[in-house]
């Protein structure tokens, strides 16, 4: 069943009700029912303690009532409202409108009373209505009343607590200007204040302290204000009501708030506010940037969070840039405006999973590292080691943690060496070296190695790290490598580079001590010769032995080198005393002549020594040795086994020799070289049946240049090889010719050099100088000394074989002069055989010179070769050679060599068949 309130209970009554109307409802016994706001003021106003209707209404309800008629319209009455306004009384006519309403499902009826007045009073009934609420609340004992006009004094009315508090007597006068004072204020403040608004307010309100002799106080002070119609200031009423409790809980709660506001704003973490569905209520700024978004965007969205108690979840948020954000989030029930919500605390822990996930790495990185990683405490115990550690040390952590390092040691590195390593740590710099150390099996090694402190956030070591790296192999290669780069790999000397170096610094210290340093420089003795004929191998085990026994004989101090090939270098620094050098030469000379015996055969090597001194002979390591090569070449000029002291004058002859290789480059450029011819004529008709062409030079500077001296040269330089092709040249040209005038078949010999038959062209070119010439390869003879056939015999031979098998004769040239030449006369085709000239010097007189020829000639019949004597000058040399059977004869006793022009006239002779004697 429906309340009788029902029907007023509709939105429309609703409002009415609870307008600024004044609005009464009644029962029809006249019991008040409900009244609107302005209504329980007048009733406030009649009494106070009790809600009630004022008299003049109370007349009209009971007038109503009296008639004991139901109609459902009334006639509306019009009361005269006295109103007391601040100024003045007025009255304002103020209009009843009464109807009945009935409820039909509850047979009901009520007395619905509403007042009104017309628009032309409506402000003043509005003001009278403030001043009826002031007056209530002042009556209540809430506030206190003033006023002010122009024409009368102010007023000040207030509750007795009012007066208490600011330390005024009840009985004691008291206004508004009083009042004020207390306010520190004054009345014409106020009268400013309130004209400055001038028409635009009719009310105001503020707030303001006053100090009172007990406390200071706070007051809210509501002011209403009244123009006249020119909008002069006329009066101003109003309340003041004490509120300061208010005003202390406000600032509890203010301050309350601030503080809650700082917490929130300053929380390092994001705090969430959620509804019991999950949509956000509210977002502080570390949760805005957690979201990247504002707390307008964020209100009222669901971002999924789990509302479950006690339960930490992670969120992975991607970032505008691509980028994750880690976050931790923990929910917990709260109450909030009222209503059940949740506070999500969101914890950024991206930073801590970076560092974890560096850490992670790091980790992987330390313990998959190559390189030993060892760290310790500040106090240098070992806190951890890698795998890599236990790999090079052969050491377990389990051994090591706890320990300090120093059980590496090898005990091969100095005491100072670990203080400076230490000191240099503690100090807070990070060292790098070497150390020497010993692994668990006693096995030595060599670590690179890097030790850093590690600093607290106050600056104070904690601990140092240790990075290591094996480097023994290397170390070990790298020795290797500078033993190589300073180390002949042959025989284990100094070579060239380190020889000098250490030349340098033995002139360097004897320039302070003014000492002397000895240099010496010694070059083998044919060792080509040997190394080609026995093998490189051979020559390799000559060299070793060598060395060896320098090192054996010659004292630690002083420095033996091998330069290259078969040349040594010897110094001798911080010289004392004034040495023995020719004793020292000599000892040297015996040492290297001693038999060696290599692959069971035994041979004798001599050395040619130069020796220059330092500071009389030069005072840098490249004059040294320049001088001792001169020196040592001086010697080998005498025949080797010899050793040359360095005289001055030898640069001289030096320099000549220089000079002499400068014209000889130029005369063969400008072909001042020619070719002489020395006839070789039949012992047994004294005919001519051949010609040896030999070279001869005249510098139009230095005269005639005997071939002694030319042709070494040449050799040595290289410039044999145009000279011998020249000759060839020339001896095929003429000898063609004269072939042809004289129309007799003799041929022409030509002396090789050994670097001529090492050429690969060689055979190459002589065949285009015969076919040039239309010479006939078996009418050229190319005559080799047994001295070439020791150089690189396999050379040799096969160039000596392709030579015989183009049809050119080869002949044995100075035959008994050099080394095992018998060996090799059955080895290579020759087709004759020269005695050498020093055989026939003591013929007929010596009977031993007479055997040695005989035999020799003898040998080349045997072995199917011709004889030719060479060196012939007496004639009972030629009647010896005859009488033993030797062929063919040369020598001054026939002719000297002439040039070309002369030797046809010679042929012209000899082809007539006339003797030669």
């Amino acid at each position: 069943m429906s309340s009788p309130l029902q029907p007023f209970l509709e939105p429309a009554n609703v409002q009415q009700l609870a307008g600024e109307a004044l609005t009464w409802l009644f029962t029809p016994a006249g019991q008040l029912l409900l009244a609107s706001p302005s209504a329980q003021q007048l009733s406030l106003l009649s009494d106070p303690n009790t809600l009630s209707i004022p008299s003049w209404l109370q007349q009209v309800i009971e007038k109503v009532l009296a008639s004991n008629h139901l109609d459902q319209n009334l006639e509306p009455q019009v009361e005269q409202l006295r109103v007391a306004l601040a100024t003045e009384v007025v009255h304002i006519p103020l209009t009843l409108e009464l109807q009945w309403l009935a409820d039909v499902e509850s047979e009901a009826s009520f007395l619905l009373v509403t007042g009104s007045c017309q628009d032309s009073h409506q402000n003043l009934f509005l003001d009278w209505q403030q001043l009826q609420s002031l007056e209530v609340q002042r009556l209540s004992h809430k506030v206190g009343h003033w006023s002010w006009n122009r024409s009368q004094a102010d007023e000040f009315l207030a509750p007795p607590h009012i007066y208490t508090q600011i330390g005024r007597s009840l009985h004691e006068p008291f206004t508004l200007t009083s009042f004020l004072q207390h306010c520190h204020s004054s009345l014409e403040s106020l009268q400013a204040n309130a004209i400055s608004l001038g028409n635009q307010r009719s009310h105001y309100l503020w707030d303001f302290p006053v100090k009172t002799a007990h406390s200071d106080r706070w007051f809210e002070c509501h002011c209403l204000l009244h123009h006249d119609e020119t909008g002069e200031l006329l009066s101003l009423v109003g309340n003041i009501r004490d509120i300061t409790e208010e005003h202390h809980i406000l600032s509890l709660v203010q301050d309350s708030e601030t503080r809650f506001q700082v917490l929130i704003e300053s929380n390092p973490n994001g705090i969430l506010v959620l509804d019991e569905q999950g949509a956000v209520l509210f977002a502080n700024h570390v949760a805005e940037q957690v979201f990247d978004q504002s707390l307008s965007e964020l209100q009222g969205k669901y971002l999924g969070l789990p509302l479950t108690l006690n339960v930490t979840v992670q969120l992975d948020l991607v970032q505008p840039d691509g980028s994750l954000r880690y976050v931790e989030v923990s929910i917990v029930p709260i109450p909030w405006q009222q209503s059940k919500a949740y506070l999500a605390l969101l914890t950024d822990i991206t930073s801590l999973q970076q560092t974890q996930q560096r850490l992670k790495l790091l980790q992987e990185a330390t313990e998959n590292s190559p390189a030993s990683i060892l760290i310790t405490s500040a106090e240098g115990i070992i806190e951890y080691v890698n795998p890599a550690f236990e790999l090079m040390t052969g050491y377990g952590a389990d051994e090591v943690i706890g320990k300090n390092p120093r059980f590496l040691k090898s005990g091969l590195m100095s005491p100072s060496f670990y203080q400076d390593l230490w000191e240099t740590i503690t100090a807070g710099e990070t060292w790098r070296g070497e150390l020497y150390n010993r692994r668990k099996t006693g096995e030595l090694f060599w670590d690179r190695t890097s030790i850093s402190p590690v600093k607290d956030l106050a600056g104070q070591i904690i601990h140092f790290v240790a990075v290591k790296e094996d480097i023994t192999e290397q170390k070990r290669n790298r020795e290797l490598l500078d033993h190589q780069a300073n180390y002949d790999s042959l025989t284990d000397l100094p070579n060239r580079s380190l020889a000098l170096d250490r030349l340098r610094q033995a002139t360097a210290l004897s320039e302070r001590s003014n000492d002397t340093v000895i240099v010496m420089l010694l070059d083998l003795d044919r060792f080509k010769n040997i190394n080609d004929t026995l093998g490189h191998s051979y020559g390799d085990c000559l060299l070793q032995e060598i060395a060896k026994r320098l090192r054996y004989h010659l004292p630690r101090e002083i420095t033996i080198s091998r330069l290259g090939g078969d040349e040594f270098l010897i110094i001798c620094p911080a010289v004392k005393e004034n040495i023995h050098l020719e004793k020292l030469s000599q000892q040297l000379l015996k040492i290297i002549s001693q038999p060696i015996t290599i692959e069971a055969e035994e041979l004798v090597i001599t050395a040619s020594i130069g020796v220059a001194c330092y500071p009389n002979d030069g005072v840098t390591p490249e004059v040294l040795m320049r001088n001792a090569d001169t020196a040592m070449y001086s010697a080998k000029r005498n025949g080797g086994n010899d050793f040359q002291l360095f005289m001055p004058t030898m640069n001289a002859e030096a320099h000549a020799r220089i000079q002499l290789e400068t014209h000889l480059r130029h005369a063969l450029e400008q072909y001042q070289l020619k070719v002489f011819y020395q006839p070789i004529i039949s012992l047994q008709d004294n005919h001519v049946v051949g010609l040896e062409a030999l070279a001869r030079w005249h510098d139009p500077e230095l005269g005639n240049i005997p071939p002694d001296r030319f042709i070494p040269i040449a050799e040595e330089t290289g410039l044999i090889i145009p000279l011998g092709y020249r000759v060839i040249e020339q001896a095929c040209q003429d000898v063609a010719i004269w072939q042809q005038k004289y129309n007799y078949p003799f041929w022409v010999a030509v002396n090789l050099s050994p670097r001529q038959l090492r050429s690969n062209r060689f055979t190459q070119i002589t065949a285009k100088i015969l076919q040039r010439h239309n010479f006939r390869p078996n009418y050229l003879k190319l005559e080799v000394t047994e001295q070439m056939l020791l150089d690189n015999t396999s050379t040799i031979a096969q160039m000596l074989d392709t030579l015989h098998r183009k049809g050119i004769a080869l002949a044995l040239d100075d035959f008994g002069t050099g080394y095992s030449a018998l060996s090799y006369l059955r080895r290579y085709p020759f087709q004759s055989l020269k005695v050498d000239q020093s055989f026939l010097r003591d013929i007929p007189h010596s009977t031993e010179s007479c055997a040695l020829v005989k035999t020799i000639v003898a040998m080349a019949h045997g072995l199917g070769m011709q004889a030719v004597a060479e060196g012939v000058e007496t004639a009972e040399q030629v009647e010896f050679l005859k009488a033993i059977g030797c062929e063919y004869g040369q020598g001054y006793w026939f002719s000297r060599p002439l040039p070309a022009v002369e030797i046809d006239s010679f042929l012209a002779v000899s082809t007539g068949h006339e003797s030669i004697s």
